[in-house]
């Protein structure tokens, strides 16, 4: 409260202001707004005045009104500006959802893309469009959409007649793979940025105000460019909107990684199933041909061996030794290879047997069923043998023949100087059952231990231990048929053990 402003020193560095103005008088009242002093109200008078207590309580009273009211107006903006927020993070958010339910919808990308922009168009934006990046690195434009359908034509037209340069925005958040927001867009920057009074005049008749780019990014792969413009509605984005675009092309991007993942896999199983396919039709015919080379020439070459048998009993007198011997070569030839086709085809009938359910089988049935046939083998070399209790396996009975039979064969085969000493065990080893045959034979060294199971593959003079080199590739192929393993352990000169695992149904 200041009665003469003349005379008081307060007001000296002002007191030529309010002699202008007329002011001799005044009282200031302070504004509390939300318990701060951030206002005054103030009573200017143009002659000196002594205030009465009623002026000075009705001051006071209109200042309390005027802070009241200025209170309740800044609630009431304040209040206005967060449902705003509010109401537009509702909208960035129902959007969110809708386009994520579009982009999960289908594998047609440019049409996905397109039906985004058009939802964009004019909820968020006034123009917008989508740009992808073939192979080769170039951009093309999959989706656009104008507010103003008159105008759509002319930013068509636009990017022809000013093709984007290298230091274009749009490259630049393509190279860089960070977004671009400018909140304003003066006129000032048009003319700055433009190429020509031409590229002037479209850009200021594309009216941009605002705008926003966000890349399409995801696992470190950008596919393509999102872009939003503000123009006729004349709406400044935000660092909120931004934050929407750049969450709206992320969720774009996966979801486009997503398909490119799940189209190359198709692609790749449609590729191996067409080969699978073309490499089982072309196994088959192998077999096919294998087995009917095998079971043909069976039958001329017993005709071979008969007619050599013939010729030398009926005309040996006339053979000079050399002669005879040519013709013994003869007959050992035709039945080598006729053992050879013999258990060619015992290999092909492994091979060629469709799957099928088994029943389990007494092994210990098996095995005796095997040493009948091997009685005279393990006669003629004094062969003993071990055998443990064996369980019921699931292997069909003539399978478990043959790998019994082999693998007994291969022990008194290759028995060295000892008399023959045969082990065959069987332990559980959880799902699998364990067998292993032991001998006290001649062994081989290391190198070999892989080498045993090709098909005829023989590590011995055929003379001293005859053979084909077919048999454990038979034992092979019957234990993996069944889901087992199979392999050797050997010490040169010590005798070998050959294990093989079959499932344990039980």
């Amino acid at each position: 409260m200041v009665e003469d402003v003349d005379n008081d020193p307060f007001f000296t560095s002002r007191r030529e202001a309010y002699r202008t103005e007329g002011i001799r008088a005044l009282i200031t009242v302070p504004l509390s707004i939300h318990n701060e002093i951030t206002a005054t109200l103030v009573f200017y008078y143009r002659r000196r005045r002594r205030f009465s207590d009623l002026e000075i309580r009705v001051s006071s009273a209109l200042g309390t009104l005027a802070a009241a009211a200025i209170g309740s107006a800044d609630l009431y903006q304040h209040q206005t500006d967060l449902r705003q927020i509010a109401e537009s993070n509702e909208q960035r958010a129902s959007f969110l959802a809708e386009a994520g339910q579009i982009l999960s919808s289908s594998l047609d990308f440019d049409q996905t893309l397109a039906t985004i922009v058009d939802l964009a168009v004019p909820r968020f934006a006034d123009v917008a469009a989508v740009e992808v990046l073939d192979a080769s690195g170039e951009s093309r434009r999959v989706a656009l959409k104008h507010c103003n359908p008159d105008k759509l034509e002319f930013v068509k037209d636009f990017r022809q007649r000013f093709p984007p340069l290298a230091d274009d925005i749009a490259r630049v958040a393509l190279a860089t793979g960070k977004s671009v927001f400018i909140e304003h867009i003066p006129d000032e920057l048009l003319v700055e940025r433009a190429r020509s009074p031409e590229h002037l005049d479209a850009l200021r008749y594309f009216g941009v105000k605002s705008l926003m780019m966000a890349p399409l990014i995801a696992t470190g792969r950008t596919f393509g460019l999102m872009s939003f413009v503000s123009a006729e509605s004349g709406r400044r984005y935000s660092q909120a909107d931004l934050a929407f675009a750049e969450e709206l092309a992320r969720r774009a991007a996966t979801a486009m990684d997503n398909a490119r993942l799940f189209t190359e896999s198709r692609e790749a199983q449609d590729a191996l199933r067409r080969t699978n396919s073309e490499l089982s039709r072309a196994n088959e015919d192998l077999n096919q041909f294998a087995y009917s080379v095998s079971h043909d020439l069976q039958e001329p070459l017993r005709m071979l061996v008969i007619y050599s048998q013939l010729l030398d009993r009926k005309h040996n007198n006339l053979l000079d030794g050399q002669s005879r011997e040519y013709l013994g070569f003869i007959v050992e030839g035709a039945r080598r290879m006729e053992m050879l086709l013999s258990d060619l085809l015992a290999y092909m009938q492994v091979v060629n047997v469709p799957p099928q359910i088994v029943k389990p089988v007494d092994a210990n049935k098996v095995l005796q069923r095997v040493l009948n046939n091997l009685a005279v083998s393990i006669s003629e070399s004094g062969a003993t043998l071990d055998i443990s209790e064996f369980p019921s396996l699931s292997v069909q009975e003539f399978h478990l023949v043959q790998l019994f039979q082999n693998l007994i064969s291969n022990a008194i085969k290759y028995r060295g100087e000892r008399l023959p000493h045969i082990q065959l065990s069987c332990n559980r080893e959880g799902k699998h059952w364990k067998i292993c045959v032991q001998d006290n034979g001649i062994g081989i060294g290391p190198e070999y231990l892989d080498q045993v199971f090709k098909v005829f593959k023989r590590l011995h003079d055929k003379n001293k231990y005859p053979g084909t080199g077919i048999g454990l590739a038979i034992c092979q192929k019957i234990v993996e048929r069944y889901g087992g393993k199979i392999w050797m352990e050997s010490i040169e000169g010590s005798g070998s053990t050959i294990c093989i695992t079959l499932p344990n149904d039980n």
